[in-house]
């Protein structure tokens, strides 16, 4: 995998610039999180709240 690659699958735009150094490229990738799967679990931390909530006042 390239370090290119390695942003892609982190979901960082095109334009993000890479460090030259290899080592500190995957670096920055590997340090990074994928905002798609934040806001997945985000949603389905909402989701399940909002279920709670709903059981709550039945």
């Amino acid at each position: 995998m390239t370090p290119r690659e390695a942003t892609i699958l982190q979901s960082f735009h095109d334009s993000f610039k890479i460090h030259e150094n290899k080592y500190q490229a995957y670096k920055q990738s590997g340090n990074g999180v994928n905002i798609n799967v934040i806001s997945f679990i985000a949603e389905q931390l909402l989701q399940q709240k909002e279920k709670e909530n709903a059981g709550k006042k039945s």
